[in-house]
């Protein structure tokens, strides 16, 4: 789910929260499903998926945090620039 621009930081952290939520869940499907043998197949490939969830889940977090750093520098190097000498 590609996330609008126009999302917050709330909104931004909401859907990521939600993101690695639905990839704890299924982790834990999988783990279920591992338990019978006749299942093992669908049980690897469900456990691979989470994985690439969460993972995808992790890079948006991480995406997040560095656009929010960028932010914060830009606005530290312009009240640098901006301040008159003394």
């Amino acid at each position: 789910m590609e996330e609008p621009a126009y999302w917050g930081e709330d909104d931004r952290a909401s859907y990521i929260e939600d993101q690695i939520i639905a990839a704890h869940e299924q982790l834990d499907d999988a783990a279920a499903d591992i338990e019978h043998a006749s299942r093992i197949e669908r049980s690897w490939h469900k456990l691979a998926t989470a994985r690439v969830n969460a993972t995808i889940a992790q890079v948006e977090e991480i995406r997040r945090q560095t656009a929010s750093i960028l932010e914060q520098t830009e606005v530290i190097e312009r009240a640098t620039r901006e301040q008159k000498p003394v």
